[in-house]
């Protein structure tokens, strides 16, 4: 049994997409969304929260201090940044504190990373992880070698 990230895909997702809900328009860009996600991620051990604070950082956008952070094993972190209170993690953890919870649409490779401020619904940070140049190839040579592939979920995350 082998971890697909980092083994099939190169193990940093990156963002693909911003989308701010239909509660919030008008209320926070995409860059806000980012930047309160990120700096709410700052304190969450989570693989995925580095490449939002990286995502983050790449569009120039400058972490807030925290406090009151809070991270809830498995499914998210929830800390006051700046004058806001953030919550980012899986949807039914959003989906718990906040009112306008929309389910995001999300291609075939891809995750969503929920976010909400001062109790509202405020979008979704998509992200992917490409796969390797030698994924195809890797897991045909282990199909030639008797190999099959099953994909597991343990903890909310998949596993080939």
């Amino acid at each position: 049994m082998f971890d697909k990230t980092g083994t099939l895909t190169h193990g940093r997702p990156a963002l693909h997409g911003i989308r701010v809900s239909q509660a919030a328009s008008g209320l926070v860009t995409e860059d806000r969304l980012l930047q309160l996600a990120a700096s709410a991620e700052q304190y969450s051990s989570q693989v995925l929260a580095s490449s939002v604070m990286d995502a983050a950082r790449q569009r120039g956008l400058d972490l807030l201090e925290g406090t009151s952070a809070f991270e809830h094993a498995t499914q998210g972190v929830a800390a006051n940044c700046g004058d806001q209170s953030v919550v980012v993690g899986k949807p039914d953890f959003v989906r718990s504190v906040t009112s306008g919870f929309e389910e995001a649409e999300v291609a075939r490779g891809q995750l969503a990373i929920y976010v909400a401020i001062d109790g509202l619904f405020a979008g979704a940070l998509t992200m992917s992880d490409p796969l390797r140049d030698n994924a195809v190839t890797t897991l045909a040579d282990l199909r030639r070698l008797g190999v099959q592939e099953t994909l597991l979920r343990a903890f909310g995350q998949a596993f080939c």
